[in-house]
């Protein structure tokens, strides 16, 4: 992985994903290359997968000594673990040698082809089936649905004589994940029977798509149904709440979470945080924040979030101070904390502590401080973050490339146009940005269009 050790970790990691075997080089190499980098947080993830990918193949081994490797449920364990590793060449070798095959060993391969991107082989593998099953035509349906080829997602669906709630609950997810929310609903109104992922996935559809409304119309129809909400419906409602600032609502609902005993389940609990953070109340998010049990990383970023909304910037500051451990949104929100109150100085002074952290930054950062070396007129941090986004490999994203352009003109360069002739892709932003910068840098209109 040479690549990695010259600093393109990201297309390092493109080529590794896509490799169909691993061995132990492979995985070395790609720690390293995130170490060198500095990204430490991906690299003891990919270490501890790694690890965990070892112990599989001592367990693999030992069912082959043992003699259980032909037994099919055990077989099925192991197939499905490799998947999860996403190891689809040794699940696929390991599949391929299976005496015995059953309903859970074709919708797993399927299902670990299909999410992955690669469509055609999970199709292969639904052909080769001897007797198709409700389980296995359900795990087709979300297989083309995950990959955009919803018509012929509801080709499989109306072909099954029995479908069953799993069945429908499939094509409601395929239709809401592909924004056709109408049909969605179509199907969920046609269901003779719903439960509540029938319910989860229209609102978390709803949701998805941004609309809100819709979402807690749906919600409160689950409750006056008499069903209980699950946590991912909890969840839903929440984003819902936060995004229409439905406060009133989203401590109604905060209160039936209460009641059922779910506001101690994490992704809840963040919901609620997110919630209140986003809605301004600033007295419940630090009561709902300081009653959770486990707190994660999504927790402390809501709360830091909600204080610098606020403009409690010195608040928001001793929160960041106090976390057990940063990532890369709690350090770009800071720094947008910052930045957005014009503290720009203090905006880059967090931006060197986060590289000196080896917290890697992302087109987010990148964009904040770029904004905020235009306002100190800093071309040079400017430039010097310019190089830096390029090592990163996010030369071509329109956000970070936008924000270039701004920054350039800003500081009284013809730079820009460089940028803004190499961008793959432009926006509207990024034509306005353009042709203000024509006006700062004073350059005749005749000489731009002529470009």
């Amino acid at each position: 992985m040479a690549l990695g050790r010259a600093g393109k970790v990201d297309e390092a990691r493109q080529i590794f994903d896509k490799m169909v075997q691993r061995d132990a080089v492979s995985w070395n190499s790609m720690i390293t290359g995130y170490s060198l980098n500095g990204q430490l947080d991906e690299a003891r993830q990919l270490f501890d997968i790694f690890n965990g990918k070892n112990v599989l193949k001592l367990m693999h081994g030992l069912t082959v000594k043992t003699g259980f490797d032909g037994d099919v449920v055990v077989g099925t364990s192991i197939l499905n673990a490799y998947t999860k590793f996403r190891e689809l060449g040794a699940a696929s070798l390991f599949f391929d040698t299976m005496p015995v095959r059953n309903e859970f060993s074709w919708t797993t391969m399927i299902a670990a082809y299909a999410q992955n991107g690669r469509l055609e082989e999970a199709c292969e593998i639904y052909r080769l089936i001897p007797k198709q099953t409700v389980a296995t035509q359900t795990a087709m349906i979300s297989g083309f649905s995950q990959n955009g080829r919803i018509i012929e997602a509801r080709k499989v669906f109306d072909e099954i004589p029995d479908t069953n709630v799993v069945t429908w609950n499939a094509m409601i997810a395929g239709y809401a994940q592909n924004g056709m929310l109408d049909e969605a609903l179509d199907i969920f109104c046609k269901m003779p029977e719903k439960n509540t992922v029938s319910w989860s996935a229209m609102i978390s559809g709803y949701s998805q798509n941004e609309q809100w409304y819709e979402a807690l119309e749906m919600f409160l129809e689950l409750l006056r149904s008499g069903m209980v909400p699950s946590h991912s419906v909890y969840t839903s409602a929440f984003n819902a709440c936060a995004n229409s600032g439905a406060l009133q609502l989203g401590k109604q609902i905060h209160s039936l979470t209460v009641k059922t005993g779910c506001q101690f389940n994490p992704f809840v609990g963040n919901g609620v945080i997110t919630m209140y953070a986003k809605c301004d109340n600033l007295e419940d998010l630090s009561r709902a924040f300081n009653s959770m049990k486990a707190r994660d990383i999504v927790s402390w970023n809501s709360l830091i979030s909600g204080l610098s909304q606020n403009q409690l910037l010195d608040d928001a500051r001793h929160v960041f101070e106090k976390m057990p451990h940063r990532d890369t949104v709690s350090w770009t929100s800071m720094i947008s904390a910052y930045a957005q109150a014009g503290q720009s100085e203090k905006a880059l002074e967090l931006f060197r502590e986060m590289l000196g952290k080896s917290s890697r930054p992302n087109p987010s950062t990148f964009t904040i401080i770029l904004s905020s070396s235009a306002s100190l007129g800093a071309i040079k941090l400017g430039r010097q973050t310019h190089s830096f986004s390029l090592k990163l490999g996010f030369s071509n994203d329109i956000f970070v490339c936008n924000s270039l352009i701004t920054m350039y003109f800003k500081c009284g360069s013809t730079e820009a146009f460089r940028v803004f002739d190499e961008m793959p892709d432009r926006d509207l932003i990024t034509w306005n940005s353009i042709l203000a910068g024509v006006d700062i840098a004073m350059m005749p209109e005749r000489e731009f269009l002529e470009r």
